[in-house]
């Protein structure tokens, strides 16, 4: 590839010289360095104007003070009247998080609770109407009935007006202004709420001043005749031909690295001009001034491979893995930056290169780093754009780096990576500024690219030579970027003519960010307007009208909690105050508790601040320090520690305990009791619009009533997570499965898309829908869980919520088009139409009138929703379809409903198992009946002698004896007689120990014909079935139910969940492998209270005879004493022991292998290695010890 010599062209036009020149209608910022020097000079005119002031005044020179960036001085004034002019201040117009949001806001005309009101006077029975009763007043016409909403939304705010104003009345003569935190005059309020408003959400913080005034003066010295030429000169920049100097030195750099340009040729953007009037084929499209440009020397087939290079000459994440910083590699100091937004990575790594380039000796990017340029609109351009998306796209754009300024601030980032440093030789100092990071971000933003890794799939963005000189053009049919297996980078291009500006297509891009990217929108004839050849397809998506639009644009609905929640406490915390702050809820209790905190009107005295201070070893093992998060805070969303569990924890026992109330200190001359003064009258201010919005929803009533207590009585207010912050991080929970952030749009194609439709119908729940689509389950707030995860993001949830949702996607659009109305009022009245226009503006245009049938079209769609959702409702009320048929008819199905159904069907069996818990536990808690005998001692009546399981018969009948006044001779009898009558238990199959949640070791039993009905236990109990190891073709259910067993110990030992599934499973696999072994032993045994009990010895059981023992003790309620002569019984009967080998298990006690006479030594150490539950791998080795043992002096083999 060559670079296109001037001498090719003749004398540059200056742009604006001559009638053919486009209008400037952007400008570039070519380097940190020049918005370094643009300030640096507006600094100087500054003091010298000061200086001068100061001088006229009589003042003394050497007290002159410069004025600085601070609100209210010179610069500031000249960045705010910029910042107003781009559209870039708090104070513009609404964006769409403020729309949609005030969409949101109740109305009260849906709320549930209408029916529960007083109907106000004149309107008997029109409340019945609307909650949905039968007609009457109200009628069934349309309109009555929207005329009645009407009349019962009017009573309401007026009834909700006057709590409000009540609330102010109580609060003035409460007990927090009693302590001076507040002025006694609600009036004073105002002022104090302003500056708490003004000193969060500033019109413009001073760190964003030296930017502005880069862009003001960037735009002044671009405009022809809006600067000097002495002026220009002082800012350092490229003339034309330094621009095409840097053009061939990059070539150079690109071919050494292997790089490789076909087909095509680089233009600067005076020389496409000149061009573009030397070739009469040329579209006038392509004099636009639009920049430099890669253009075509000859026809360009489609999917032609135009540039080819190396992925390291790229500027990515992936080709700075390996580059070497001052300490260590580019990777790791990066890393951090990377993993929370590749586009802060990637700006971190272009400061890095370019300052290392400049001043620190060179970067391997060098030449390539010095042809990056951040390309801003004029302020005429954005004036059109102001009430579009695109203008809240710009202001995304500049929040991004105040955010990416702000982790870099709070996670100390500079401090820690010497990736920051200018240059060397400054020591500490010399970090990135904030301008610095805005140039940064706005050059990756217009000049990055997603690429795919080929190996497995992953994206990485990427700043790639050569690619940013490509045109964006959706018709670009096979065109695109590709990493290749040997590591290289291919950019393909559509179909072009020769000697034209070649085309990208950059993605689905929406007009907006097109717009901000390439400073161009297509039309409809993209094909003449790029010069492409290779497709009749338009790129774009005609209506009925014929109105041509991108079927990929939209416009992001930027609501509160979008995306959902994020591995960030910061960011959690932050945004349920956004969301209460937006959506008229009352502030955060925690909040108030740190104002008052401030304040100090909590407690001064010893044993308060011993309380207080016992905090401090909390927070030592938490994340945030108080000022971030309280401890309570932390522990709920951390721990999922409860409220009150959190309150003692931190405060102890005191926690609930009334604090005393004590004076607030003087604060007017400290600014930070002022701030904490101000920040309390804010929250008042929240609680009064909070009332005033009428909410009535329990956990916005429960936390008003709180903080009128707090305000009115002076009660301390709870420090950790409120009810309504918990119902908030429900939703939060539930928004992550709408989709990411990005997909709540309107569209072209659709209208509102289903993830918007899902994210408005989580904000729009009422505590009755949530509780029944997420019931909480147990575990940390910080990302709550629902019970049975029943949340379907694709389905409506109730008629009320879809209502809801249609009502504030309407308001929205409404909205969004008075906006543009606006605009266009006040442009045509400000003459600002006027002049001459140029390809940009004509785009910015195009885009305007885009947006406007866009949000026609949504209108169109979302009135074909809401016949949808009207027609789904009245089948559900009806009741008289299936669900399946239903979605079979393509009907909406409301997930409120068919969840209802499901949760009282989970409900009736979650009583029945309560039933059966509760009767489970009855009969384990009390011992069996061995003997119940009546007995006859000539009295009226007979007597009963009652012996239970564990009780000594001898000693039960002699205490009957004695009470009843029976001889020696009479005792025998009843004993001989109990004994003959006792039942005794069927015998047991399996004993599991268990150590139960209390810490104490129990025995769980299986015993045979337990848990069948009464045929089948019989038939087990007088079988041979249990006497023998079960052969393959019988199951074991044959002689009990383990699993009935299990979960009736379960049931008595209060074990549940997880714990309670594994040792069902346990008891299932345990008892399937016992009955299966072959039964060694069986031995009689009479027990105390007359049972005679029979001890079953399985293939297994002889290794350890004293646990066998023990735990059938234990199973029959018989002292554990015994067990040791039980097992020098069973040891007596088995056959003589052969060998002892000790196995020794880690954590656990030794073990002793047994091997008897007669036993097969494999199926002996087999089952020794599965009742001990050991790894199959040690049965070579333990049977080599056994034949080593038996066989003493052989070769084992």
């Amino acid at each position: 590839m060559a670079v296109l010599a001037l001498s090719a062209l003749g004398s540059i036009t200056v742009a604006g010289a001559d009638d053919t020149a486009a209008p400037i209608e952007w400008f570039e910022l070519e380097s940190p360095g020049t918005v370094d020097s643009i300030v640096h000079e507006v600094i100087s005119e500054v003091i010298g104007q000061e200086r001068e002031e100061h001088k006229a005044k009589g003042g003394n020179p050497k007290e002159y003070q410069f004025s600085g960036f601070k609100e209210g001085a010179p610069l500031h004034e000249r960045a705010l009247e910029t910042a107003r002019k781009r559209g870039l201040t708090r104070g513009q117009p609404a964006g769409t998080a403020t729309l949609t949001t005030t969409a949101m806001l109740p109305d009260m005309a849906h709320s549930e609770v209408v029916a529960a009101l007083p109907a106000p006077e004149g309107m008997d029975g029109g409340i019945k109407a609307i909650a949905g009763g039968e007609a009457d007043s109200a009628g069934d016409d349309k309109e009555d009935k929207a005329r009645a909403m009407g009349v019962v939304r009017t009573a309401l705010s007026v009834e909700a007006h006057r709590a409000a104003t009540q609330l102010m009345d109580d609060v003035a003569n409460g007990a927090i202004v009693n302590t001076g935190a507040l002025p006694r005059d609600p009036a004073a309020w105002d002022k104090m709420v302003a500056e708490s408003h003004k000193r969060e959400s500033p019109d413009l913080p001073t760190t964003e001043v030296q930017w502005m005034i880069a862009l003001r003066e960037g735009e002044r010295l671009a405009l022809p005749g809006g600067a000097t030429e002495e002026e220009r000169k002082k800012i350092p920049g490229l003339t034309p031909e330094e621009r095409a100097a840097a053009a061939e030195k990059m070539l150079e750099w690109f071919e050494e690295g292997g790089g490789r340009v076909n087909y095509a040729e680089f233009v600067t953007k005076e020389q496409m001009a000149e061009l573009a009037l030397s070739v009469p084929e040329m579209d006038v499209a392509s004099r636009d001034g639009r920049g430099d440009a890669l253009v075509s020397t000859e026809e360009v087939a489609e999917g032609e491979v135009v540039v080819t290079m190396p992925l390291k000459l790229s500027l990515s994440r992936v080709s700075a893995r390996n580059v070497k910083a001052r300490r260590g590699y580019l990777r790791d100091a990066l890393k951090p930056a990377f993993e929370r937004k590749q586009e802060w990575g990637l700006a971190l790594l272009l400061l890095h290169e370019h300052f290392k380039e400049i001043n620190r000796g060179g970067s391997k990017w060098g030449p390539f780093v010095r042809t990056l340029r951040a390309r801003m609109l004029t302020s005429d351009v954005i004036e059109v754009l102001r009430a579009s998306y695109a203008g809240e796209e710009l202001r995304k754009v500049e929040d991004d780096a105040t955010a990416m300024e702000d982790w870099m601030r709070r996670e100390h980032y500079c401090l820690h990576h010497d990736v920051c440093m200018k240059k060397d030789d400054i020591g500490g100092f010399g970090s990135f500024t904030k301008a610095d990071v805005r140039w940064a971000l706005w050059t990756v933003h217009q000049n990055s690219v997603w690429i795919r890794k080929t190996t497995n799939n992953e994206r990485f963005l990427a700043i790639v030579p050569y690619l940013r000189l490509l045109r964006h053009s959706r018709m670009s049919v096979g065109s695109g970027i590709r990493l290749d297996l040997d590591n290289n980078l291919r950019i393909s291009v559509g179909a072009h003519a020769a000697g034209v500006p070649l085309t990208f297509d950059y993605g689905p891009l929406t007009d907006s960010e097109t717009m901000l990217r390439h400073q161009w929108v297509n039309g409809c004839d993209e094909g003449a307007e790029t010069g492409a050849t290779g497709s009749t397809e338009s790129g774009t998506d005609a209506d009925e009208e014929g109105w041509c639009g991108n079927p990929d644009t939209g416009m992001i609905l930027d609501i509160p909690g979008a995306g959902g929640s994020r591995d960030d406490m910061f960011w959690q915390l932050d945004e349920l105050r956004r969301w209460r702050k937006e959506l008229r809820l009352p502030p955060r209790l925690s909040d108030l508790w740190r104002s008052t905190e401030q304040l100090q009107i909590f407690g001064e005295d010893e044993e308060e601040q011993r309380l207080l201070s016992g905090a401090n070893a909390i927070y030592a093992g938490l994340p945030l320090g108080q000022d971030s998060a309280t401890a309570e805070e932390q522990l709920e969303l951390l721990r999922g520690v409860s409220e009150h569990d959190a309150q003692v924890m931190v405060l102890g026992d005191h926690a609930m305990e009334s604090a005393q109330l004590y004076a607030a200190p003087d604060f007017e001359d400290d600014p930070r009791l002022e701030d904490a003064a101000n920040d309390l009258a804010a929250s008042v201010d929240q609680l009064r619009a909070a009332v005033a919005a009428g909410i009535k929803e329990n956990a916005t009533a429960s936390v008003v009533n709180k903080t009128q207590n707090f305000l009115k009585h002076g009660v301390m207010p709870y420090r950790g997570l409120d009810e309504l912050d918990k119902l908030i991080l429900r939703k939060l929970a539930l928004l992550k499965a709408c989709g990411n952030a990005t997909k709540l749009r309107l569209t072209w194609k659709e209208g509102a898309t289903p993830n918007l439709m899902c994210a408005l119908r989580v904000h729009l729940m009422n505590e009755t829908e949530i509780n029944v689509v997420c019931p909480k389950a147990d575990g940390p707030w910080f990302e709550p869980k629902c019970a049975g995860e029943n949340f379907n993001a694709t389905l409506a949830v109730s008629p009320r919520n879809e209502e809801a949702v249609i009502d504030a996607i309407r308001d929205t659009i409404e909205a969004l088009e008075q906006r543009h109305a606006a605009s266009e009022g006040a442009a045509a009245a400000s003459g600002a139409s006027g002049g001459k226009t140029g390809p940009v503006m004509i785009s910015a245009r195009r885009l305007v009138e885009r947006e406007k049938r866009m949000l026609e079209r949504s209108r169109a769609f979302l009135s074909l929703h809401e016949a949808a959702a009207l027609e789904g409702a009245a089948i559900a009320e009806a009741g008289n379809a299936t669900r399946d048929e239903l979605h079979a008819n393509g009907t909406m199905i409301y997930q409120l409903l068919t969840r209802i159904e499901v949760q009282s069907e989970a409900k009736r069996v979650a009583e029945e198992r309560a039933a059966w818990v509760e009767a489970a536990r009855k009969r384990q808690e009390k011992p069996r009946e061995v003997v119940v005998m009546s007995v006859d001692l000539g009295l009226e009546e007979k007597v009963n002698l009652t012996v239970r399981e564990g009780e000594d018969l001898s000693v039960v009948a002699r205490e009957f004896a004695i009470e009843h006044r029976l001889t020696e001779a009479g005792l025998s009898q009843i004993i001989e007689a109990a004994k003959a009558r006792a039942v005794s238990a069927d015998m047991m199959l399996l004993a599991v120990p268990v150590v139960t949640p209390d810490g104490m070791r129990r025995v769980m039993v299986v015993r045979v014909g337990q848990g069948l009905n009464e045929s089948a236990a019989h038939v087990a109990r007088t079988s041979d079935m249990s006497h023998r190891a079960l052969r393959d073709d019988e199951q074991p259910s044959l002689l009990a139910n383990a699993t009935l067993a299990a979960r009736e110990f379960c049931a008595f030992h209060n074990i549940t969940g997880i714990s309670a599934d594994n040792m069902e499973r346990n008891a299932e696999r345990r008892f399937a492998a016992r009955v299966r072994r072959p039964v060694l032993l069986e031995v009689p045994v009479d027990a105390l209270d007359g049972q005679k009990l029979r001890l079953q010895i399985r293939q297994g059981d002889q290794h350890d005879l004293v646990s066998t023992a023990t735990d059938f003790c234990m199973a029959h309620r018989l002292p554990t004493g015994y067990a040791q002569a039980l097992a020098e019984q069973v040891y007596q009967r088995l056959p003589t022991v052969l060998l002892r080998i000790p196995v020794n298990i880690p954590q656990q006690r030794t073990l002793e292998l047994r091997i008897s006479a007669g036993d097969d030594a494999n199926a002996v150490v087999k089952t020794f290695l599965e009742v001990y539950n050991l790894p199959a791998e040690n049965e070579v080795n333990l049977l080599q010890a056994v034949h080593r043992g038996l066989n003493p002096g052989a070769v084992v083999v």
